[in-house]
């Protein structure tokens, strides 16, 4: 009994404790500048299945959106996003894989990695993110 005690006390000596100061947010951990962005979009699965959405942000790499379904994570979808920004409509489409999944009272918010879109669709992305337009 003597020698669990002291492999459990060896155990704790040699553990540290984590704080909510030593998990980065989200910006620390992200790779592109990420804004805020209400537009309305479809997601279209494998089957053919066309699903609405719409985008609660978006970055260069990929995008927060929520819609009435829920995907496997790992999923690929084509995601077809009609930005209005400034009076212009800009239709972006593009390959997506599903990386999270979050269900809330009415919806599902779902973290969609941008696997695919065309160089004009990243560059206005990117734009849009450093208010640069």
């Amino acid at each position: 009994m003597g020698g669990k005690v002291n492999s459990q006390q060896k155990l704790l000596e040699n553990t540290f404790e984590i704080t909510e100061n030593d998990i980065p947010d989200g910006a620390e951990r992200r790779q592109h500048c990420r804004r805020s962005a209400r537009w309305s979009g479809t997601i279209t699965t494998r089957d053919r299945n066309v699903i609405q959405c719409r985008t609660l942000d978006v970055s260069e790499s990929g995008a927060s959106i929520t819609s009435a379904n829920d995907f496997h994570l790992g999923a690929v979808v084509v995601l077809q996003i009609q930005a209005f920004y400034k009076g212009t409509k800009r239709t972006l489409k593009i390959l997506a894989e599903v990386k999270r999944s979050a269900i809330s009272t009415d919806h599902f918010t779902l973290g969609i990695y941008f696997r695919d879109l065309s160089e004009g669709s990243r560059h206005f992305i990117k734009q849009y993110c450093e208010n640069e337009i």
